[in-house]
């Protein structure tokens, strides 16, 4: 073989490759050291290899070094080297092998229920069998992607839901009824004492105060019985315990100042906060508000009308145990409310009803993408400042008929909230 001159004009070797044909650009790469002493880089993009035919090879068909020296330590780590990658079904045809693309399965992974294979930020696939489902497809639908495992509907358990026993007092105990007070005057006239007519002759007219009104419980203590049961099967379903209050822990309440808010939170009046303490009195007493708890196959657990309501009517406090908004911000929870915005985003509080709540955490949410959902709203959340404290009410915007499904906007206050797949 022919020898070529380094950069200090002494002689180095060549690498003969042995009888195996190589691609010149499929050639491993390596490092050696000449006997010039010169440390230099032998790969496929320079030319210092030569590729001759296996006929002109007589001694072996084995890689040599043609050396007038004795060969190195590194030398016969370069010949070991060429072997390896030069023996038929070596390491050269695994990672040629290896290297070759293969197909994802995942790649034609079409959702069960629709059978489209398009949104696949928003496809999930079951930790069991493989299948595929869209998060909007699901009945329920998730609005999150699920922490931990996930299992489609065919191969989780059984969900069908158990309903709470008819029972007074299973009822009593699970909602911590308390033995029912006098009606007191002073509750008795709220909402029912008459104007007087403003006296004098003015001609000014006065603006139309909107004030809220305590929901008139049904008069039928077996519906009322119904109506508690049906709230204690949805929450014990998903496991969840009832309370009608926020709960802290998560948060200290020292956190929950309504002055916090930024822009400022309104302050409820007295006559609205004497409304809402009839109401917090009333449903402690088991006088229900006249809402029943339903389970749709679609949307879940829904809460629906179960007598006329009139507008301005107070439905529920939004309860649960308050937390910081930035320890939520990829929580999987489908029902966390926002209850103090400030202008520091690690003091902003949320209400999360996972583990703690009641019926709001059942309220449907429209999907205010279209004007079809828009119009489906007949509740509101209003925050309250109370005694110095972010409180979140439930209140009616308008009538709402017997039967009517009860709705009001996730994303009031926020627009982040993914409503669009909502029904």
């Amino acid at each position: 073989m022919e020898d070529e001159e380094c950069g200090r004009g002494r002689r180095v070797e060549r690498v003969i490759v042995c009888r195996n044909g190589w691609h010149h650009c499929c050639l491993p790469e390596f490092e050696k050291t000449g006997p010039c002493g010169m440390h230099f880089e032998v790969s496929p993009s320079q030319t210092r290899v030569e590729v001759v035919d296996a006929g002109s090879v007589t001694e072996s068909t084995q890689s040599v070094v043609k050396a007038k020296e004795p060969r190195s330590k590194e030398v016969v780590e370069v010949q070991e080297r060429a072997l390896e990658f030069a023996t038929p079904g070596g390491r050269a045809a695994s990672k040629a092998k290896d290297a070759e693309p293969k197909e994802d399965k995942y790649d034609t992974t079409l959702c069960e229920e629709c059978s489209r294979g398009d949104g696949e930020q928003e496809m999930l696939l079951c930790d069991s069998c493989d299948r595929g489902y869209h998060m909007y497809c699901l009945s329920p639908i998730l609005p999150t992607v699920p922490p931990g495992e996930w299992f489609c509907p065919k191969c989780a358990e059984s969900s069908l839901v158990q309903e709470f026993p008819k029972v007074q007092k299973k009822i009593v105990d699970f909602f911590r009824i308390q033995k029912p007070a006098p009606f007191t005057t002073e509750t008795k006239c709220i909402g029912t004492r008459k104007r007087r007519r403003p006296s004098g002759g003015t001609l000014c007219r006065q603006k139309k105060s909107r004030r809220l009104l305590p929901y008139v419980p049904c008069t039928d203590p077996q519906r009322r019985l119904e109506q508690m049961a049906s709230l204690a099967t949805a929450l014990t379903s998903i496991g969840v315990e009832f309370t009608d209050s926020l709960s802290y822990g998560l948060a200290p309440r020292s956190a929950n100042r309504a002055e916090y808010e930024k822009g400022g939170m309104q302050v409820m009046g007295k006559e609205d906060r004497a409304t809402l303490d009839l109401c917090k009195t009333m449903c402690s007493q088991g006088e229900w508000p006249p809402l029943m708890v339903t389970h749709d196959s679609r949307q879940g657990f829904v809460v629906e009308a179960d007598r006329n309501i009139k507008a301005m009517t107070i439905i529920a406090e939004y309860t649960g145990e308050v937390d910081y908004m930035c320890r939520r911000r990829y929580d999987s929870g489908n029902s966390i409310m926002g209850l103090l915005f400030t202008e520091d985003p690690a003091k902003e509080l949320v209400i999360c009803p996972d583990r703690r709540g009641n019926i709001a955490r059942f309220v449907s949410g429209i999907n205010n993408h279209t004007s079809e959902g828009r119009k489906k709203q007949n509740v509101r959340c209003v925050r309250y400042n109370i005694d110095g404290e972010a409180r979140a009410i439930l209140v009616a915007i308008r009538d709402i008929p017997e039967g009517e499904r009860l709705y009001y906007d996730y994303n009031a206050y926020r627009t982040e909230y993914p409503t669009e797949h909502f029904v």
